[in-house]
């Protein structure tokens, strides 16, 4: 049985500073969730929190029945798979090399880098790829973590185009499969009739979910 992603109740926030509304979600898998709003409105805290990586200042998130933040980063990894908003520019590492470190043989890391990207990034190193390039690398590699959960915070922000077609087809897919996806997005024109969309959540000083066959004037006012 796939296990639903839950927010009961949270507060995020830093320290004792509140960003953003108190969220209250039950979130299926199976479907596309996707987190409007403004700039500071709390979005990428939201799911920093949703990830573990910091502590909600109130309230807690589970997936299934167990605390998202009782879970030792092994397991979440099992559990979730993320990327951030901004691409890692440091690694001394080649696309090849990180994909490498997920599941599957070289055939299967290959295959989802030229999904996403191109061939012959395998050998180049992340610092010498742009920003749209790296974040397709590392959206081939959540995608290769084989996990029931995927959140992505602002995937299309580097992205040209085509790659945000592409990559929503994809997302799409993977709903399909059974897979959660919550993704953060400024993105509405394409965000607004996804097939799989399960779920939208414009954040403001509350969170007001918004109906999913709305329009994209409705959903821009809402914000």
């Amino acid at each position: 049985m796939k296990e639903a992603f839950r927010l009961m109740a949270v507060q995020a926030g830093y320290g004792r500073r509140a960003v953003g509304p108190v969220c209250e979600m039950d979130l299926a898998c199976g479907k596309l969730h996707a987190f409007i709003g403004p700039n500071g409105a709390g979005k990428s805290t939201v799911v920093r929190t949703m990830m573990g990586l910091q502590r909600p200042l109130s309230g807690s998130v589970r997936i299934g029945p167990d605390d998202v933040h009782a879970l030792h980063a092994g397991e979440r990894a099992q559990r979730v798979a993320f990327v951030a908003s901004t691409p890692p520019s440091a690694s001394g590492l080649t696309a090849g090399e990180v994909l490498g470190l997920m599941p599957g043989t070289v055939r299967d890391h290959r295959a989802a880098l030229e999904q996403l990207g191109e061939a012959g990034w395998w050998g180049v190193r992340l610092s010498e790829l742009s920003d749209g390039q790296r974040q397709r690398v590392m959206l081939a590699r959540a995608f290769l973590q084989r996990t029931p959960w995927i959140v992505l915070d602002e995937p299309t922000a580097f992205l040209d185009a085509r790659t945000r077609t592409l990559l929503f087809e994809h997302l799409n897919g993977l709903a399909e499969q059974g897979i959660g996806i919550v993704l953060t997005t400024h993105d509405l024109h394409l965000l607004h009739g996804q097939p799989q969309l399960g779920s939208v959540h414009a954040f403001g000083h509350v969170l007001t979910p918004l109906a999913t066959g709305g329009s994209v004037a409705e959903w821009e006012a809402a914000c």
